[in-house]
């Protein structure tokens, strides 16, 4: 049996790494950490499939991701019901009704409960009632069609019943601004619900959230689960905060003078997204929020 010279000794060449040069260094795995899966870039999620209970309530609701902003205001700013400026953090994600609440929706809701509002006076829907809306107890809250879609005016209280009956309650104070002001994609946090220039381009007239959340910052002031207190109980780590314990205030300028127990507005047209609003309002308009 005869051997080719030259095959063994490009053989060995090979084994000995000594053909054309150094071999190839592969390229190093790449380390994965267990227990650090890897976040997808975020993106808008607002559907009607978030929605707990949509034969009742249909309306689309977007994802917020958990996340962490500065809330309030330093000791040297001219709004003493906003301070003191302190770190807040939303530990979980939820879900916040794209759009609030209308008087069609509403008007489900009545008719749902004997056309009657369980927390009116004898059932009445206490109510601002606006155009073409039969607040009466009994009526059913029929609507004019032109103004369906506009949301109703309630008191707080019935804020309250409608999220419940659709599976979802208020957004406390925290979540909603956290909604309106915070970018998950950058994590930067705004003035205003557009941004932070005091004046809207054309497309930011809806009020826009960076999470896809609509008419924040338009002219209705809505309600959320928070009373109102002069000063926050919750300083700096502050982890899921919402004010339970409602005290009553002493309005003196009005007239009479009258004490009550208010709760806190958000939004309103021209109204910077940071800024709180004490609830002097006998009714809101408001949308609800869900976590799973």
């Amino acid at each position: 049996m005869t051997c080719d010279w030259r095959f063994v000794v490009a053989v060995l060449a090979v084994s000995a790494g000594c053909w054309g040069g150094q071999p190839k260094q592969s390229a190093p795995a790449q380390e994965v950490q267990a227990g650090e899966p890897a976040v997808p870039r975020f993106r808008v999620d607002c559907d009607a499939k978030h929605a707990p209970r949509p034969e009742r309530d249909p309306t689309p609701m977007c994802w917020v991701p958990a996340g962490t902003m500065l809330m309030g205001a330093p000791a040297h700013a001219d709004a003493p019901g906003d301070g003191p400026e302190r770190h807040v953090t939303i530990s979980r994600g939820f879900y916040l009704d794209q759009y609030p609440v209308t008087r069609a929706r509403f008007g489900d809701f009545v008719r749902a409960q004997q056309n009657r509002c369980p927390s009116g006076p004898n059932g009445a829907c206490a109510v601002d009632s606006g155009a073409g809306v039969d607040i009466t107890p009994g009526s059913g809250f029929p609507t004019d069609p032109r103004f369906a879609h506009l949301p109703p005016h309630v008191r707080h209280e019935l804020a309250v019943e409608y999220c419940e009956w659709a599976g979802k309650q208020l957004p406390t104070e925290a979540e909603w601004e956290l909604a309106a002001r915070r970018d998950p994609a950058t994590g930067a946090v705004h003035t205003y619900v557009w941004g932070d220039d005091p004046k809207p381009d054309a497309e930011s007239k809806h009020g826009v959230s960076a999470v896809g959340v609509h008419d924040l910052g338009t002219g209705n002031r809505e309600a959320v689960r928070d009373c109102y207190l002069e000063r926050t109980a919750c300083v700096s780590p502050c982890v899921d905060p919402i004010a339970t314990t409602c005290p009553e205030h002493f309005f003196s300028t009005s007239r009479p003078p009258f004490r009550a127990v208010t709760h806190v507005d958000r939004g309103g047209w021209g109204h910077p997204a940071k800024t709180r609003v004490r609830g002097l309002r006998s009714t809101w308009s408001f949308r609800c929020m869900y976590r799973k």
